[in-house]
């Protein structure tokens, strides 16, 4: 019998004697193995082993409940799915996965880049990381009023199907406004011509490629605009009768690339967390490497890809950690704008469907540790990487 809990205090003679010191339970010991599982303290562990046996007797449950041929643990059904749906819904996982860490990321990383050392440098980090400061559920609601649309016959409430539509209305027409629209894009394509060309000149080729790549998509974006190419461009149609009628996007109601809309509002508030942390490890690259490199006559792609990207890898490693934990428990945004109809349904929402709606608690604590165990091999090798480094 051992009592109550009793926590060795830490000895300030020797640090290690804390975590090595037995831990007496009512019922069992927990002893210095606990260092090997990388916990600084034995009870660092009991939240984790808590967790496993949940959600193991969960999928006991499960598999009794269901009677599959793996009654021992029901896991078959959530790794091994049946039908199709399930499938479609770990692939979906993965696809989300992929997409918006990739994304994030890379936008991110493109920005803290690109803004580095421009002017009003800070006014527009500070404009991009602002959706950091709303909630999932905040930004769910704002962009589900975005993506709204309504039937042809009426006016368009969302903002996105608003402009879409109206920018139908003045490809086709023939008034000023039209006139008015399409020389301003000539002038910005002819601009951008202008500042490619000044940076082509002065040999700095990089700079050049982002006006570059901007004229062609505006010329193309002309080209249809003016009718060369079609009819116009925006969100219009013709009838039966010939007329011109509205045509929105069907965001959200339209699988499978309702999910990628999805994806748009995580990525929207992920970019400005990504910018902010690899900007951060952009700044602490030794100048004296940098220097090097232009005195060794590197360009600035080369200096970037070779110099600045090497040294920043460890905290690109923890921006996609962080990343991929949030998306495989990613709840909210499907919660808010589809409820997981429309094939958008995520394992989060799916566990909370089976546990509190359904009421199957097997079910729903299967799913909540195929979630754990998920995101399990990314933080380990996470934490290994750190501890290498330290």
């Amino acid at each position: 019998d051992y009592g109550p809990l009793q926590v060795p205090e830490a000895s300030s003679d020797d640090d290690d004697e804390d975590s090595r010191t037995l831990v007496r339970c009512e019922h069992f010991e927990i002893r210095e193995w606990s260092l090997a599982a990388g916990a600084s303290r034995p009870c660092d562990l009991l939240g984790p082993t808590v967790l496993m046996f949940t959600s193991g007797s969960g999928m006991l449950e499960w598999g009794t409940e269901t009677r599959r041929e793996l009654a021992v643990t029901g896991l078959d059904t959530v790794l091994l799915p049946a039908d199709r749906a399930a499938t479609e819904l770990h692939a979906l996982s993965a696809l989300r996965v992929l997409a918006v860490t990739l994304l994030s990321t890379s936008l991110g990383l493109a920005i803290a880049v690109l803004a580095d050392g421009a002017r009003l440098e800070r006014v527009a980090k500070s404009i991009i990381f602002m959706p950091m400061a709303i909630s999932l559920v905040g930004a769910s609601v704002v962009w589900r009023f975005m993506y709204i649309a309504r039937d042809s016959s009426k006016s368009q409430t969302g903002v996105i199907n608003a402009l879409w539509v109206g920018l139908g209305r003045l490809s086709t027409g023939s008034g000023l406004p039209t006139i008015i629209f399409g020389i301003a894009l000539i002038a910005i394509i002819l601009a951008l011509l202008v500042k490619a060309g000044r940076s082509l000149s002065s040999g700095n080729t990089s700079q050049a490629a982002l006006p570059l790549i901007a004229v062609i998509l505006l010329g193309w974006f002309a080209w249809r605009y003016w009718g060369i190419t079609g009819d116009g461009v925006g969100g219009f149609r013709f009838n039966g009768a010939g007329q011109q009628v509205a045509a929105p996007i069907y965001f959200v109601q339209e699988p499978p690339f309702n999910n990628f809309w999805l994806m748009v509002v995580l990525i929207w508030i992920q970019t400005g967390f990504a910018m902010v942390i690899l900007s951060a490890a952009i700044k602490a690259v030794p100048t004296e490497l940098l220097e090097a490199a232009r005195v060794d006559g590197a360009t600035t792609s080369q200096i970037f890809w070779k110099v600045t990207l090497p040294q920043i890898s460890t905290t690109i490693g923890v921006v996609v950690t962080t990343l991929i934990v949030l998306v495989m428990k990613v709840f909210d945004i499907v919660k808010v704008m589809t409820n997981g109809t429309l094939g958008t349904e995520v394992l989060a929402n799916n566990m909370y469907r089976e546990a509190f709606s359904n009421f199957n608690t097997g079910v729903g604590a299967a799913l909540a540790g195929l979630i754990f165990l998920s995101v399990l091999p990314v933080m380990f090798i996470n934490i290994r990487r750190m501890q290498r480094e330290a």
